[in-house]
């Protein structure tokens, strides 16, 4: 099975892109760089995460991932794409201290179960771009993810959930004036779901969580 990330330079020769699209490519590669040491410099210190954990009610989200709602004749086109075909997975570009993508266990772990998974980070501060729309081209399936929450951290900046709403929503207009089938997953609390109608709900995205969403939107 193939996985494959925007942020990797193999990307590059695996498509036939024109010059002014890779161009389009090569900036999102050094304003993602620019988002990584942004974190960087700006890591909250440990009373800052302690009052955010604080003013977020953990409680109240699922700790394990479930339908929200589900269309199973969709999810059935969806399960149903050829395996030939590339699963394009777009993940918002959330704040992180390590130096993988937060939702590159996502991408790994559907590439366990489909042949040619992409994964097309998106950036909320900009919403969809040609690259997004290059690669919802070329896509026999989607998955969308949006996210209210920084894992371990506490709720995400109000700016960053507006953008991934905005970007969510141009994606899945795209997406369905091609016909694509997708599926969104929703961490936390992102207010989404009344767009589509197959969507997953989870608490969280650590490895073991997104694992399961994975065996959830496969065989659940």
């Amino acid at each position: 099975m193939e996985y494959r990330t925007l942020l990797s330079s193999q990307l590059y020769s695996s498509h036939r892109i024109s010059g002014i699209q890779l161009f389009h490519l090569t900036q999102y590669t050094q304003d993602m760089g620019e988002l990584k040491s942004s974190v960087r410099r700006n890591h909250r210190k440990a009373s800052d995460i302690t009052k955010l954990l604080q003013d977020t009610s953990l409680s109240e989200r699922p700790v394990e991932p479930s339908f929200q709602k589900v269309d199973r004749g969709q999810l059935s086109v969806w399960r149903g794409a050829p395996p030939s075909s590339n699963l394009v997975l777009f993940t918002p570009a959330i704040p992180s201290t390590s130096d993988i993508d937060p939702f590159e266990p996502l991408g790994r772990a559907l590439s366990a179960y489909h042949g040619q998974v992409r994964h097309v980070p998106y950036l909320p501060t900009r919403g969809m771009t040609t690259t997004h729309s290059t690669f919802c081209s070329v896509a026999g399936s989607i998955v969308i993810v949006a996210c209210q929450i920084i894992e371990g951290y506490g709720p995400i900046s109000s700016a960053s959930l507006r953008g991934q709403q905005h970007a969510v929503r141009d994606i899945r207009d795209v997406a369905l004036a091609n016909q694509i089938p997708i599926v969104l997953i929703e961490i936390g609390a992102v207010d989404c779901g009344h767009l589509f109608s197959t969507v997953i709900q989870c608490g969280g995205y650590t490895a073991g969580m997104l694992e399961m969403v994975t065996r959830l939107v496969f065989y659940g």
